[in-house]
């Protein structure tokens, strides 16, 4: 049983990182296609529609956690017909609420066309929402059930590769097609036709790998009870990461969103590989705090400082090389300016504020009290709108990010008081100081950046030096961020020695 553990483990990490490094390359390769071929305002365009319908997707959300929350305890003890039934009860609500999906694809279609200024007529956009929202419709009903099953057995990877799959062979269409002088209306159907053939995957692979599914059919509603709760606290979260081109779009322009996407797409790359891996040992923190919860104080602390140095490193690299990456990715697109020094603080504040909180708000979910918590969600998800709103008519893009930001400060300290106090009956202070620490190295980072822009800017001119530069930084970064969180939890040199024996 340790041994299958083990081994999970280590296909959910390696093939997190190894997918995500693929993603990223590709994600780089696509959007500059699409820059080239069809200017800052289609990429603007195409940005929104794709977080439009990350909002539709939080129909997901709620059943989906829920449903995660409630598999670990079944799969942990081998319990095939408990699993069954939540399984069995996770797939009714998505079936259910897939007519609500198909009504807001339809709704969005109609409206948002109305609500823009583009180059494209009311029928292309139309139509590119259209594509965009059905291929989200059809994976809702057929695949998400089986993503959050494979999820709660530890089989993130399974998941990872599949969605792999679909995202080279949609990418390259979407190449072949813009390389041939197709419309975007034409790449969106392209990427439709495509995106389907994950539903046959996952099909064949559920039923040859896990038979039992069908065998024992009572769906069991009580187990998805707080699916509402998860819901609220979904809604949140992507608020904070998702409304910003939304808004642009709306109020100032898809050129302004262009560059907020450039920007974004390096910490949305970033993420991703966080939250692959993440995702791939979250059914570790869920089965051992329904199975031992003293045990779990230690690995939640080890994987909390772990996880904090490690995202604080990155997203240093990140912001010391943005600027270099941005002038040299948009080389050549001269419809608008790209190159803007103070956005990297801004986007930066975002992710370190969100790192900090993860693994409190991950203790927040498994431990059952998100619905006791839903109503701070909220509060964070009306500050970060009311003060976007505001600002983005004052202060344009700026003024998103710092709606985004003053809503985080709110959150990350009240999630970390409450994991801290409410569910591990202790002071929150051991992650604020993990946290602190983390923020004092970042801060060295941003002073050496800042007396180095210019040094910078001018011997970091082509890819080869970007890399140059990328690898030493990350080298840098890592070290320094390990080294403080071992010595402030040295468990973590056990822990770490132990698995690389």
């Amino acid at each position: 049983m340790a041994s299958e553990k083990t081994s999970k483990i280590k296909r959910n990490v390696f093939f997190g990182i190894f997918n995500q490094f693929l993603i990223f390359v590709i994600g780089l390769i696509v959007p500059r296609f699409i820059l080239t071929s069809y200017g800052s305002e289609i990429n603007g365009l195409l940005t929104t529609v794709t977080q439009i319908f990350t909002y539709v997707g939080l129909l997901e959300a709620g059943i989906g956690n829920a449903s995660l929350n409630a598999l670990y305890k079944p799969l942990a003890e081998a319990n095939q017909y408990d699993a069954s039934d939540i399984f069995s009860a996770t797939q009714k609500y998505f079936r259910k609420v897939t007519l609500v999906y198909f009504l807001c694809v339809g709704i969005v279609s109609f409206v948002y066309p109305l609500c823009i200024e583009c180059e494209l007529s009311y029928i292309q956009i139309f139509l590119v929402i259209l594509f965009q929202g059905l291929s989200g419709a059809l994976t809702f009903y057929f695949v998400s059930a089986y993503k959050q099953l494979l999820s709660a057995d530890g089989k993130q990877y399974i998941v990872s590769n599949i969605s792999l799959i679909i995202y080279i062979l949609t990418s390259a269409i979407k190449i072949v097609l813009m390389g041939l002088g197709f419309d975007v209306v034409v790449l969106q159907a392209g990427y439709l036709i495509v995106h389907c053939a994950q539903i046959a995957i996952f099909i064949v692979y559920m039923r040859k790998h896990y038979p039992w599914l069908e065998k024992h059919v009572n769906p069991n509603m009580k187990a998805l009870s707080q699916r509402s709760a998860f819901l609220v606290h979904e809604i949140s979260g992507t608020i904070f990461s998702s409304t910003d081109a939304f808004v642009l779009s709306t109020f100032c322009s898809l050129m302004v969103t262009s560059i907020y996407s450039i920007y974004n797409m390096v910490f949305v790359a970033l993420n991703s590989l966080i939250n692959s891996v993440n995702g791939g040992l979250h059914y570790i923190l869920g089965q051992n705090y329904v199975k031992d919860k003293d045990k779990y104080v230690k690995i939640h602390d080890a994987y909390d400082s772990i996880y904090m140095a490690l995202v604080f490193s990155l997203f240093s690299v990140a912001y010391v090389l943005i600027c270099p990456f941005v002038r040299l990715y948009t080389a050549g697109v001269t419809d608008i300016e790209y190159i803007d020094y103070f956005l990297p603080v801004l986007f930066v504040s975002i992710q370190l504020l969100s790192c900090g909180r993860a693994t409190s708000a991950r203790l927040i979910t498994i431990s059952g009290h998100a619905k006791a918590t839903q109503w701070r969600s909220l509060l964070e998800a009306a500050i970060n709108l009311t003060v976007s709103v505001v600002l983005v008519n004052i202060i344009g893009i700026y003024g998103v990010l710092l709606g985004t930001i003053v809503a985080l400060i709110y959150r990350t300290n009240d999630i970390i008081i409450y994991a801290n106090v409410h569910i591990l009956k202790r002071s929150p202070w051991k992650t604020y100081s993990k946290l602190l620490s983390n923020i004092a190295i970042f801060v060295l980072f941003a002073v050496a950046e800042w007396f180095g822009r210019e040094f910078i800017q001018l011997t970091c001119n082509s890819i080869l030096m970007f890399v140059l530069y990328g690898v030493i930084t990350t080298l840098l970064s890592v070290s320094l961020y390990l080294s403080v969180a071992i010595i402030g939890n040295p468990q973590i040199k056990k822990l770490l020695l132990h698995k690389i024996k």
